[in-house]
């Protein structure tokens, strides 16, 4: 049967055995939510980097650039890291690159594994039926906010798991897994409000971000799934 485990940080990734694993990033606000928005706007491809320069230099090549530092858009940059920004038709087609504080740097810390998957709770019906049907081990990488653990992306991994193991068909072999599913099930009834009591952070920019909190922790479902292939996130469409 297979086994779901989750790190709840990126800098715990190195002491995690992810051979032969499929590896599921999760940063719901935002990343991950806003590279499905902008897939089901029509993007054909997104590249992840880690750092402003490699943006940039994608920028002088032609490409459309989105990043984020702390949350702020970067200045010069075509998109910041809201989902309200792809929502435009000025991105059917075209291959975007993106880089934020910790999203894509969760992405390359996972790129070599098997196989590389990002998750969202607006996703996360047609990820879940994915993942049945690939019927393998999984690890649920949190991106937190610097290397932090942080509330809205553990929920979001103990939902998943939760629901992988109501099919009878995986089980949970950790500490950490057990510990996002019990939350999960405290907060599944009102995972706003959950997330907003519970994060600091995350309360004091309501007046910033409200919109995006609301959008990314709703109970809206995108039927894709992104998959990195060739160090490249393209979508799968269910």
């Amino acid at each position: 049967m297979p086994t779901l485990d989750i790190c709840l940080s990126p800098a715990l990734f190195q002491y995690y055995d992810t051979d032969n694993k499929i590896i599921v990033v999760i940063d719901v606000i935002r990343a991950t939510s806003t590279v499905c928005v902008a897939f089901i706007y029509g993007a054909a491809k997104i590249i992840p980097v880690e750092t402003e320069a490699e943006a940039l230099e994608y920028r002088n090549k032609g490409y459309l650039i989105a990043g984020e530092r702390n949350g702020d858009k970067l200045e010069g940059y075509d998109f910041g890291n809201s989902p309200f920004d792809f929502m435009t038709p000025l991105i059917k087609g075209e291959t975007l690159v993106m880089t934020t504080t910790n999203g894509t740097r969760a992405i390359n810390v996972s790129k070599k594994s098997m196989e590389v998957a990002t998750g969202a709770f607006i996703n996360s019906d047609c990820l879940s039926d994915w993942l049945i049907k690939k019927d393998h081990d999984i690890i649920f990488l949190c991106s937190g906010w610097f290397f932090k653990v942080n509330v809205e992306d553990t929920l979001l991994a103990g939902k998943l798991c939760s629901r992988l193991i109501d099919t009878g068909r995986f089980y949970a072999n950790s500490d950490a897994a057990n510990i996002a599913i019990s939350l999960f099930i405290d907060a599944k009834n009102d995972i706003y409000n959950y997330v907003i009591k519970n994060s600091p952070r995350l309360r004091n920019k309501q007046s910033v971000i409200g919109k995006d909190l609301q959008y990314c922790l709703s109970d809206i479902q995108l039927p894709v799934v992104p998959v990195l292939q060739e160090n490249v996130l393209i979508p799968l469409f269910f």
